[in-house]
């Protein structure tokens, strides 16, 4: 077996107290429970041929709060104790595994990733190597950033008869995590300092005690409640003049923009109307938002905004500005709103 740095992570994904007498094959109405494979949160459904199946749940147990993959966990956790991981973490596409010598075994990774960051406090986990041994939790014991690439030690591998040139990809979680990689939700045992894991499937939800609100998992990341904050960038009637910060604000929560519109109560006419959102000074935009002319709404504008895939992720008590890039040439317009939409996280 792979060196291991954990206990086994698979533990039964059922809150404790559920029924142990669940049999998939009985299809009996029970919940299963210490099931290496259990699925999360499952109850009986009919097939077309009226047999029961399982069918997942979204809902998980309650978490504390959201914390980072790649930081270190809560001191002196209590038993039970859940969190939700982010999704920081890079995936690293692997190029190449090759044995060095003892236990020794090499990743080297395809492109120019930052290893910069990785040292013996995070774990490398793999996955979709072609040999089953290069798969699993492992102690890291070198990294060389400019040459892209991580030793660990795998005492499952002593020569190089299972090289391989493969198209596995890694994930380097802090240690503290136990193998627990990014987007997991996790429960700390006390029993044996350990936490457990479960990756999220699509739609899976889970209450934030932190936040107060619910989470879902949208196959990428944990996102809190959907958002709109909207705010008036003139007064109702006086004409548009362009200018730099005509509004200043700061955003009350981490949050993920997906959309901004624009709307006005005069529409412009002889030029379009353009306004820029910034953060921290820096534009969220690759293509910034835009009213048509003769239109009073930017949801019909021929040229969408397009948001910086780099920027969608505004921190808590980051600077917002608002520029008026451009006004209608003939009529300027009146009554200019921006709404910004997106997801707590």
């Amino acid at each position: 077996m792979p060196t291991i740095a954990s206990p086994a992570t698979a533990k039964s994904t059922q809150p404790f107290g559920h029924h142990a007498t669940a049999d998939e094959l009985g299809k009996n109405m029970h919940f299963p429970k210490d099931f290496l494979t259990a699925s999360v949160g499952t109850m009986p459904i009919h097939d077309e041929s009226k047999n029961l199946l399982w069918d997942r749940i979204p809902l998980l147990p309650a978490a504390k709060e959201l914390r980072n993959v790649l930081a270190t966990a809560p001191v002196s956790p209590s038993d039970g104790d859940i969190y939700l991981l982010d999704n920081s973490g890079a995936i690293y596409t692997v190029s190449a595994i090759n044995h060095q010598s003892g236990n020794v075994v090499r990743y080297t990774f395809s492109g120019t990733p930052d290893l910069s960051g990785i040292s013996s406090v995070n774990l490398l986990v793999s996955t979709g190597a072609v040999n089953i041994e290069h798969n699993g939790i492992f102690v890291i014991t070198a990294v060389n950033d400019p040459s892209d690439f991580i030793e660990i030690t795998n005492t499952a591998i002593s020569d190089n008869t299972l090289d391989e040139t493969t198209g596995a990809t890694v994930e380097t979680p802090h240690g503290d995590w136990n193998g627990a990689v990014n987007n997991d939700w996790v429960r700390f045992n006390d029993a044996d300092s350990v936490f457990y894991k479960i990756a999220p499937v699509l739609g899976q939800c889970c209450f934030d005690i932190l936040l107060l609100t619910r989470r879902c998992f949208n196959g990428t990341r944990w996102l809190g409640e959907k958002q709109e904050i909207q705010l008036a960038l003139s007064d109702e009637t006086t004409d548009l003049t362009t200018g730099a910060a005509k509004v200043t604000m700061r955003i009350p929560y981490k949050f993920l923009i997906t959309d901004v519109r624009i709307n006005v109560n005069t529409a412009p006419t002889g030029s379009t109307l353009t306004v820029d959102v910034n953060d921290d000074s820096t534009s969220i935009f690759t293509t910034i938002v835009s009213l048509d002319i003769a239109e009073k709404t930017s949801v019909t504008a021929a040229t969408p905004p397009v948001i910086d895939s780099t920027k969608e992720v505004i921190e808590d008590d980051s600077e917002i500005t608002f520029d008026i890039d451009q006004i209608g040439s003939t009529i300027a317009g009146t009554g200019l709103k921006v709404t910004l939409i997106g997801f707590r996280i």
